[in-house]
């Protein structure tokens, strides 16, 4: 462990390297761009080895409770999940920081390129890690506000900030949606902790506010998530994003949505009072139907694995709606599926366009 901790090591370090990078960006000027690259993958190499060292922890006692050391009294209660879902976001921002190295050499702005990409991965695993839905909500937020910068990177492209903008206020409306279904929660129970909002709550016959606070909670997952029908930002961001963010977008940040469905809930909604599976099940079919149909009918190549990402996390909803402990296991694994491969994919085009100089489909034919 590390002497200063403010949330757990494996967080601090990457917000610890976000902050210093200005720093080295200073110490660095006159040499190649590469030292930045460098130093922002030395952050998620750290960040992995205590990553490690918590799983042994979490291994042993099978849920870490750390509530002390955040300032606002909330709480990380760590288990195999949440560190299942953390190594998936650090080993992604590991393999998009060694790409960003060349791929990103054209471009200003690199200082905040990748203390942004630091701070992205950092708020998401303090979203799988937290134990209340104060400090969901905060991580949650530091995830979205990193990202809307992101894709918005290549400010001197009109498309890219209209995507962007596009991203951020249909991201608000989530947001403002989720808030208002948490609300309803704290009404219910006084509380904002998972697990005594779920001893509430879960005890309780049916109750109208609780089924309006379902569909709140699974709005605000769903924007995130580009579940169908809202899914609309993510065929526009990735495209005009960096395709190492877009990597980033598609195989992190929108299974966080779906992380938050299989967290939340099966512990505070009661399958068998609230059939929320059938909800579910019916967004499932919609995601992964409209998905694959719009991705077939795609000329621009990261658009089409956009479509592509929303198809599969209709996939991986099918799992979230069988509501047991094999359904859950199907849908973690899909999502580390399509981490590995629409992460490695997205790299990949970015190779592709970084050599070609275009994303049209017909032109890169034979290439």
């Amino acid at each position: 462990m590390i002497a200063f901790q403010i949330f757990h090591p494996a967080i601090d370090i990457l917000l610890l390297f976000m902050a210093i990078m200005p720093i080295i960006d200073r110490i660095s000027k006159g040499f190649s761009k590469s030292v930045l690259s460098i130093y922002s993958t030395m952050g998620f190499m750290l960040s992995s080895y205590f990553l490690y060292s918590l799983y042994r922890e979490v291994n042993a006692k099978s849920v870490l409770i750390i509530g002390h050391q955040l300032p606002w009294g909330g709480s990380f209660e760590i288990d195999a999940l949440g560190i299942f879902m953390a190594s998936m976001y650090i080993m992604l921002g590991f393999f998009t920081s060694i790409f960003s190295y060349k791929y990103m050499e054209k471009d200003t702005g690199l200082t905040e390129y990748y203390a942004l990409l630091l701070g992205m991965v950092a708020g998401m695993i303090g979203t799988v890690f937290a134990g209340d839905f104060l400090t969901f909500f905060l991580f949650w937020e530091l995830m979205s506000l990193t990202s809307y910068v992101l894709v918005a990177f290549r400010k001197d492209i009109p498309v890219a900030i209209e995507a962007s903008l596009k991203y951020l206020i249909m991201s608000a409306v989530g947001t403002i949606t989720l808030i208002y279904g948490i609300s309803i929660l704290y009404g219910i129970s006084g509380n904002l902790n998972f697990a005594y909002i779920s001893s509430i709550v879960r005890n309780q016959p049916k109750n109208d506010w609780l089924y309006i606070s379902i569909i709140m909670i699974a709005t605000g997952l769903g924007v995130k998530a580009a579940i169908v029908p809202m899914h609309t930002w993510l065929p526009d961001a990735h495209p005009e994003a960096p395709s190492s963010i877009s990597a980033m977008l598609s195989g992190a940040l929108i299974t966080v949505g779906v992380y938050g469905l299989i967290r939340i809930f099966p512990l505070i909604f009661n399958p068998a009072v609230y059939d929320w599976s059938v909800l579910i099940a019916i967004l499932s079919a919609a995601t992964m139907t409209l998905g694959n149909i719009a991705a077939l009918m795609q000329k621009d190549l990261k658009r089409l694995l956009a479509y592509s990402s929303i198809a599969h996390i209709g996939y991986a909803l099918i799992g979230v709606s069988i509501v047991n402990q094999a359904g859950f296991a199907a849908a973690l694994l899909h999502l580390f599926n399509h981490a590995v491969m629409k992460g490695l994919a997205f790299l990949c085009a970015g190779s592709l366009i970084y050599c070609a100089g275009t994303r049209d489909l017909s032109e890169l034919s034979g290439i």
